[in-house]
């Protein structure tokens, strides 16, 4: 289930879209949607190895940060194991250094929040990319375990700890500049695109006036008391949620309006679809796709069936902290012993699970016997979607 290696790819990323309008500032070529998750994948770079985190913080220019990021970089780890996000992240510093579209931007704050006690993993920048301009970017998940743990809370918890932190920030970011009238532009990836609808949700009216775009890409919904608040009413228009053709991320719970689907490689590998280097990019916008697979409409009704319906808010709970204590106990680290070898660690969990107490056992199996209950009832679904979609492949024959 592990992601391609990208680069042996036989299509065009944000990589490339980088050095093909690079060249251009903000004022010579407007803003797009790409700028949007280019910002987006920047904020995974580690910055909190490198870059002082006492406040306030000293603002230095894009170029300066990717500088620092190389410094930074020993032989270690490439002679190590050197995971896939930060090779993809040391490409993209190389490709955004000496941009002129993104080197000359000025990271005005950046903040970092890490608890294993509080199970929170935050971290943000605020980047001033012209003089009127200014864009804030939520960090995604990690590979964390605690990154994962946050991103299950979601699951039973009305307000999980990101989400004051991300609104924390925000306002910072308006305060900041006091009485200035710039353009916000709000923008995450994964968990970081829910960040982003919560905090402008939650925003003073006289401040989400100053926001123009807010971007999720491939980013978990909203519970009832968010996407149902006024609050996110007034900014709902603005939120422009993009998901891949096998989206499951970003069709859990109350999402947003879905704005366009986005062709990736590697169909079918739900991993590497949410990725969003796999995202294909033609000229200066995403490759489109008329609506999300079968696949993916089966598996949104799935989940969303399972969590809302099936299990109530205790046995959801009850459920992510029985499963994530297996986790825990087994020795699992990071997100990639799950994905770059799942067969070894559902060994691992099984033979784990198998030492724990008859209870913790009974919550998993009842959730698991729910699950696949849900799958069952949604294959109506699968073959509905997929009839419609052979259907207007025919007229689009028929037409042509």
């Amino acid at each position: 289930m592990s992601s391609p290696n990208f680069l042996n790819k036989n299509y065009k990323n944000i990589l490339d879209y980088i050095y093909q309008y690079g060249s251009f500032s903000f004022a010579e070529k407007g803003f797009t949607d790409v700028d949007a998750l280019v910002f987006a994948a920047f904020t995974y770079i580690p910055f909190e190895n490198f870059l002082s985190l006492e406040k306030p913080f000293k603002s230095l220019k894009i170029q300066e940060a990717c500088l620092e990021y190389f410094h930074w970089l020993t032989i270690d780890y490439f002679r190590d194991n050197f995971p896939d996000w930060m090779q993809k992240s040391l490409f993209l510093a190389l490709a955004m250094v000496k941009s002129k579209r993104y080197s000359e931007c000025l990271i005005t704050d950046f903040t970092d929040i890490f608890s294993n006690k509080k199970e929170s993993q935050f971290a943000a920048l605020d980047i001033q990319i012209s003089d009127n301009d200014v864009i804030v970017a939520y960090r995604g998940t990690d590979t964390s375990v605690t990154g994962w743990k946050e991103d299950f809370n979601l699951c039973y918890q009305a307000l999980i700890p990101s989400q004051l932190e991300a609104l924390k920030f925000l306002n910072d970011a308006f305060d900041r500049r006091e009485y200035q009238k710039q353009n916000f532009l709000i923008c995450g990836h994964s968990k970081g695109g829910n960040l982003a609808c919560y905090a402008s949700s939650f925003l003073d009216e006289s401040k989400q006036k100053f926001i123009s775009k807010i971007y999720s890409f491939d980013g978990p919904g909203q519970v009832d008391e968010v996407f149902h608040s006024k609050g996110h009413e007034a900014i709902s228009e603005k939120i422009i949620h993009i998901v891949p053709q096998d989206c499951v991320i970003g069709a859990l719970l109350n999402h947003e309006k879905i704005s366009y689907v986005i062709e990736a490689a590697d169909k079918r590998n739900l991993v590497s679809q949410h990725d969003c280097y796999t995202w294909k990019i033609s000229g200066d916008s995403f490759v489109k796709c008329d609506d999300r697979t079968p696949f993916s409409h089966m598996l949104e009704n799935t989940f969303n069936d399972w969590l809302n319906k099936r299990l109530n808010q205790d046995e959801r709970e009850g459920l992510v902290n029985s499963m994530f204590e297996v986790i825990i106990k087994a020795g699992v680290k990071s997100s990639d012993e799950v994905f770059n070898d799942s067969y070894n660690f559902i060994l691992k969990f099984l033979r784990r699970l198998n030492k724990e107490k008859k209870s913790d056992k009974a919550v998993l199996k009842k959730a698991l016997k729910s699950l696949l209950l849900a799958f069952k009832a949604s294959i109506p679904v699968y073959n509905n979607y997929q009839k419609q979609q052979k259907q207007s492949l025919k007229l689009t024959k028929r037409s042509a």
